[in-house]
């Protein structure tokens, strides 16, 4: 068996290169739209719902798979996929050939974010876990500055096209290598004597356990307006910068990827650290955590978007990085405490379709769609679409507090279920 730190540390690069083939895009904005003549709409479609339509709807049934069988196949299958797409994204001749790629690239990363989890939760004790998680999430925001700085370095000497190529083949040797070398933990609860997995384990079963649970309902729904507000900013935040404040492209991505990128990576493991020192208090406390992470990281997004200087809306948002860019770790943390073992994978898999759906599809589309509303504003006209798209993240982080209050009382009758 693997020592849990390879895991975690294979799983990490992963997810970095998940993100660099995700960021690639939001850090080209320009140039794919001036190639394909399309309106911002349709690039918030392509950041969007092209992507993550397969990616929140196919994570469903394959997180149900790795609940039953191999998360390593799973895993190594979804990030040749993934990558194999993005490659073939430099090949697009148009913008419905690139949005029918990037339904490919959401297709190979729908089978990595609830298996990944759930491989991480076997290998790390439930008062490790959310540090675990937020070592793994900073893989989310080395992705994105390399694929925001990268993907622009290349796309100035040779051009977009290239530039998709080039970062999406790392991706197929890495496949390669975890499944030839990562190992699965014994799972309990696939040891039945029948060598059957339980009947109650279904999907409809599982989903009916969840719901019927107050605090996983607000923590998914409220983590999934969280998500809104942050996607359509991460997504977006290039394209404003470039526009609101006159910066070059490169000059844009750049200080997108250092003032908000690592920022969010340094608020990750300072918000794991917090969440597993404060579940020492029960299993309330993390989420308490992640509810003033999300608001204070919010509430720094909107005054970005308000603010007439670049110097100062770089060194806010860096500040709220810092504090709430961590919230999704803590979320996922009390989430897996909250579940038992034999639904775990679907447990997260139904987390992240709520999340990504909401977050993902909506979010960055949503922006498309009011900046060309607000189009009699000029160049504020994007300015103002993230201010609305922003000010939801607000309501997620009541949710999430409004989720702590009932944690305790739901774990202990989901494992009596």
């Amino acid at each position: 068996m693997n020592s849990k730190w390879y895991i975690l540390g294979a799983l990490t690069v992963i997810c970095t290169f998940n993100m660099i083939d995700r960021y690639l895009l939001a850090g080209l904005v320009g140039p794919i739209k001036d190639e394909f003549g399309v309106s911002d709409t349709y690039m918030g479609f392509l950041l969007g719902p092209s992507f993550a339509i397969l990616y929140t709807t196919a994570a469903i049934p394959i997180a149900r798979l790795a609940d039953r069988s191999s998360r390593i196949r799973i895993i190594s299958a979804g990030c040749a996929v993934w990558s194999l797409f993005t490659i073939l994204s430099g090949f697009a001749t148009d913008g419905m050939t690139f949005a029918l790629l990037r339904l490919g690239v959401g297709l190979g990363e729908a089978a990595f974010v609830a298996p990944a989890y759930s491989l991480l939760s076997d290998y790390f004790p439930p008062r490790r876990r959310a540090l675990a998680f937020a070592i793994f999430g900073t893989g989310y925001f080395i992705g994105q500055f390399a694929g925001l700085t990268a993907g622009a370095a290349i796309a100035g000497v040779h051009g977009w096209r290239l530039a998709f190529i080039v970062m999406g083949l790392p991706g197929i040797v890495l496949a390669g290598l975890f499944y030839a070398t990562a190992r699965e933990p014994v799972r309990l609860h696939l040891q039945a004597v029948s060598g059957q997995v339980s009947a109650r384990a279904s999907l409809w079963s599982a989903l009916c356990r969840l719901w019927a649970r107050p605090s996983y309902r607000l923590l998914t729904i409220g983590s999934s307006f969280g998500s809104f507000a942050t996607y359509a900013f991460a997504m977006w935040g290039p394209a404003y910068f470039m526009r609101v404040y006159d910066m070059s492209m490169s000059s844009a991505n750049f200080n997108f990827a250092v003032f908000y990128g690592f920022s969010c990576m340094i608020g990750t493991l300072t918000c794991g650290w917090l969440s597993d020192r404060a579940a020492r208090r029960g299993v309330a406390a993390p989420m308490r955590v992640a509810a003033v992470a999300l608001f204070s990281l919010v509430a720094c997004l909107m005054i970005v978007t308000l603010t007439a200087r670049a110097g100062i809306a770089l060194a806010i948002m860096a500040v709220g990085g810092v504090a709430g860019g961590g919230y999704s770790a803590a979320v996922v943390a009390s989430m897996h405490d909250l579940v038992p073992q034999d639904i775990r994978a679907t447990a997260t898999a139904i987390w992240s379709f709520v999340f990504n759906f909401i977050g993902f599809v909506w979010g960055p589309y949503a922006v498309g769609m009011l900046s060309d509303a607000f189009i009699f504003l000029g160049s504020d006209a994007l300015r103002y679409a993230l201010v609305c798209t922003s000010s939801v993240g607000l309501i997620g982080a009541l949710l999430l507090l409004r989720s702590s209050y009932s944690l305790a009382k739901d774990e202990s009758q989901l494992v009596a279920v």
